[in-house]
């Protein structure tokens, strides 16, 4: 299966989802089978367990691509509504290297497909350097200081504390929690 959760080495689905929830380890497998197959390779898909939720990290190197892939699936903030699922991702580290060559296009397509596992998740965020936000915009994310339409409810109750600060927003679904329902 090669994948580890907190260092430990995971032999089958079963014992995976015995350490994470079923969503979580649905989506993993998938997220991790896609991008073996963009590579033909077999990369370790590295699981943590966090006090927000799941650090999950693909990273692949052999000279001459360099890919490295870090999420960050959060539970929500404050929403019992939605306890035990993941509704935001953070997208930590995203590169594939070489660039402009339609890796990074074809595994963030890739990670939408996965996201499908989450059925209570809305949105994507991350933070972007300055040659990346292009990139970002081309995928559909947007900035938020920068587009109007998209008015978030800042009282939103599945939206971490620490995520707040992040402006580049892909969204998935509009939230369907109680303080966003009736902001809107």
């Amino acid at each position: 299966m090669n994948i580890s959760v907190n260092h430990r080495a995971i032999r089958d689905f079963n014992e995976l989802a015995e350490l994470v929830t079923d969503e979580v380890a649905n989506f993993c497998v998938q997220w991790k089978k896609g991008l073996d197959e963009l590579l033909d390779e077999n990369v370790r898909l590295l699981i943590y367990m966090r006090r927000y939720g799941y650090e999950v990290k693909y990273h692949f190197e052999n000279g001459r691509l360099n890919w490295l892939f870090q999420l960050e699936l959060y539970y929500p903030n404050q929403s019992p509504q939605f306890e035990g699922k993941i509704t935001y991702i953070k997208i930590h580290k995203f590169a594939t290297l070489p660039m402009y060559q339609g890796n990074g296009s074809k595994v963030f397509e890739h990670l939408l497909n996965c996201t499908q596992a989450f059925g209570g998740l809305s949105m994507i965020r991350l933070r972007s350097v300055r040659t990346a936000v292009s990139f970002w915009k081309k995928q559909g994310f947007q900035e938020l200081e920068k587009t109007e339409e998209l008015a978030l409810n800042q009282d939103c109750e599945k939206i971490p504390q620490m995520l707040k600060n992040y402006k580049f927003v892909y969204v998935i679904k509009p939230c369907n929690c109680n303080s966003c329902q009736s902001y809107h």
